[in-house]
């Protein structure tokens, strides 16, 4: 029976775990590689992932298998910004979501690509506004912090991080669907069982009553329109056409309205006229409070949200069943409700192995989302898990999720569950350790 290390690092809000499968007959270890990232919002996030790469380093000079388990800066920054080539890689494997090809992938895909678009250029707009009061400058703040989740610090793009874990495989690339089974090489005894993500719409919620297509399209149209790249009358899409309304910018056009947009609305933010020629300049209260300039760009959060989410649903889940010792590790990476909710459908390829089995046999468990409340299911997922022994690791950091807005990361009551079940390890409370390791097997 092989013995199995875990060496779960402790960088940040981000995921990075090594796997040595040690070879019972003495030959040498296998090593698998899940995520190497950190969000674009942590302190030093550079040299804390550069850190952890020359560890590994110490540790291994070949790599028999990448996983990638979705297509978020926090999780594959690393193989775009750190220095991979001096390992020997196997194989990389992926989720089925990533493969050039798949219609249901691609469209994905397309989906994906609108919705950075529009987020960057709302981005950019929210930051212009940001003093235009609380509300302004909180939206603003929200869509940025979603928008590490894609983005590094200078502009680098997750999906290029994706390519570059793409091409570290030389060619070798697995893309893994739910039902999968994957035997690790002959004589280690261990199998990696794969039960995410699912191939169902609704579970990805790729379409669902926001109409999160809607949003993006509506967004690159507006921004079209301000930009002057798009007429209003050719877009289906614009409320009203091209003929209504006045601009605000002072001008003759609108001198008779000039008054009343500059003592009820603007203030002293637009430069407009005076209604009456020699009247002296009545004192301008600040009326930026009334101003609904930029409430359009509200759509943002909700779709900055659900591409989130979104993105987090297509994570490739894996449980590594270690054989005769009747263990299983489970990697969850950031799945959602959705990609949970999928699993006891899963009909793994064997024809014999269950999720339910998997969950009760699951003596660690790499904690979903950084420990959020909108990951880790209860009922068919943390309740299912009734190992006696069960480690938990969440890799997270409270202080950076106060710092940019997200609440309660890790989630009180989540704690609490998962201290009653077994032991939790937090990879912000280890006084500075950079890894934390487990034996199991």
């Amino acid at each position: 029976m092989s013995k199995v290390r875990v060496r779960a690092y402790c960088h940040g809000l981000g995921d990075c775990n090594l796997i040595e499968v040690a070879d019972p007959a003495g030959g040498a270890s296998f090593w698998m590689l899940i995520d190497c990232g950190i969000h674009s919002s942590a302190k030093g996030g550079k040299d804390r992932i550069d850190k952890v790469v020359a560890d590994i380093a110490t540790q291994t000079g070949r790599l028999d298998v990448i996983v990638a388990t979705h297509e978020h800066w926090d999780h594959i920054s690393g193989f775009s910004t750190a220095n991979f080539a001096g390992f020997a890689v196997g194989e990389v494997w992926l989720a089925w979501t990533e493969k050039p090809g798949d219609e249901l992938a691609d469209e994905l895909d397309r989906f994906k690509g609108d919705a950075l678009t529009a987020l960057t250029a709302a981005d950019q707009r929210l930051q212009a506004l940001g003093s235009a009061g609380p509300a302004a400058g909180a939206l603003a703040k929200g869509v940025a912090a979603l928008r590490g989740f894609e983005f590094g610090l200078t502009g680098e793009k997750s999906r290029a991080a994706r390519e570059a874990v793409v091409a570290l495989g030389q060619g070798n690339v697995r893309y893994l669907e739910p039902g999968g089974v994957v035997p690790l090489p002959k004589g280690l005894g261990v199998t990696a069982f794969v039960l995410g993500p699912p191939r169902d719409r609704k579970a990805l919620r790729l379409l669902d009553s926001a109409n999160t297509y809607g949003i993006a399209q509506s967004l690159n149209a507006s921004f079209a329109l301000a930009a002057g790249t798009l007429d209003a009358n050719a877009d289906p899409g614009a409320p009203f056409d091209e003929t209504e309304g006045e601009p605000l910018a002072a001008g003759p056009e609108n001198r008779r309205h000039a008054g009343f947009l500059r003592d009820r609305y603007s203030g002293d933010a637009i430069d407009l006229p005076v209604a009456r020629v020699g009247d002296p300049d009545p004192p301008r209260p600040d009326q930026q409070w009334r101003r609904i300039d930029g409430d359009w760009l509200a759509a943002s959060a909700d779709l900055a949200m659900q591409l989130d989410s979104r993105t987090n649903n297509t994570s490739l889940v894996l449980a590594l069943d270690l054989g005769r010792s009747e263990q299983v590790l489970l990697f969850a990476a950031d799945a959602q409700i959705g990609n949970w909710g999928s699993w006891a459908a899963v009909a793994f390829e064997d024809g014999t192995t269950t999720t339910a089995d998997l969950l009760a046999r699951t003596v660690f468990y790499k904690v979903g989302h950084h420990g959020s409340s909108n990951a880790t299911a209860m009922a068919g997922g943390l309740e299912a898990m009734t190992h006696p022994d069960l480690k938990a690791f969440i890799p997270t950091d409270q202080t950076m999720a106060e710092n940019v807005g997200w609440g309660a990361i890790p989630a009180p009551g989540l704690l609490t569950r998962l201290s009653a079940k077994g032991t939790v390890c937090r990879s912000d409370k280890v006084d500075g350790a950079l890894f934390v390791d487990y034996q199991f097997g």
